[in-house]
């Protein structure tokens, strides 16, 4: 069964980028399928509008909107525009609570390392996929695997690196394929496996779309 993963837009209406990046991702592989909230389903989010945004209110917020009724909305990435900070550390590109299905990115502040939105959006809705899969991997800070999905990022310019290998180390993909025993983790399959190399090879095709 494919992973379905909600993508929806806060505070500023992004769908139209979402939408293509989730059409790029899913036109490539069928083990993941990225959907765009339904549009009857988005006015909550828009009108969540704020100057910036802690990581514990989108939760928050991506919870009630589940408990809200409706079909069931196992996984969910929110984009939004605003600066992004959780409890301890400011300044965040995104941030996951992989074993709850859900996570957050941020445009913000972007610009100046990354040129291409679509690109941007793409990697990271891989990049929160795989904490789907295996929310027991921890983001790591380790100069020999900076180009990893799950490098922490803490210099923000090591965003380039990722973006340019759409890689995953070693070790990482060693605990993907080996989750903890007696974890409720899903394992890799080799269908994900091949699914992620070929979402690894679009991040390489830069589009250029960002208005001047």
């Amino acid at each position: 069964m494919p992973y379905h993963i909600e993508i929806m837009s806060l505070g500023e209406d992004l769908y139209s980028l979402l939408e293509r990046a989730a059409a790029s991702l899913n036109g490539i592989q069928d083990r993941f399928r990225f959907e765009v909230t339904q549009p009857s389903q988005r006015a909550p989010g828009l009108a969540l509008s704020r100057n910036a945004y802690l990581t514990t209110d989108v939760y928050d917020f991506l919870q009630a909107q589940r408990a809200a009724g409706g079909a069931p909305r196992p996984f969910i990435i929110a984009f939004l525009t605003k600066p992004l900070s959780s409890p301890r550390i400011g300044n965040l590109f995104g941030s996951h609570r992989g074993e709850q299905g859900m996570a957050v990115v941020t445009t913000a502040g972007t610009a100046q390392y990354v040129k291409e939105d679509e690109r941007y959006c793409r990697y990271y809705m891989v990049r929160y996929a795989l904490s789907f899969i295996n929310w027991t991997i921890k983001a790591h800070d380790d100069e020999a695997r900076k180009d990893c999905y799950f490098n922490f990022k803490g210099d923000k310019r090591e965003i380039i690196r990722a973006l340019d290998t759409g890689h995953i180390c070693d070790p990482c993909m060693a605990q993907l394929d080996n989750p903890p025993l007696g974890s409720t983790v899903h394992r890799l399959t080799d269908d994900e496996r091949e699914a992620l190399l070929q979402c690894g090879s679009l991040l390489l095709a830069t589009i250029p779309i960002r208005s001047s």
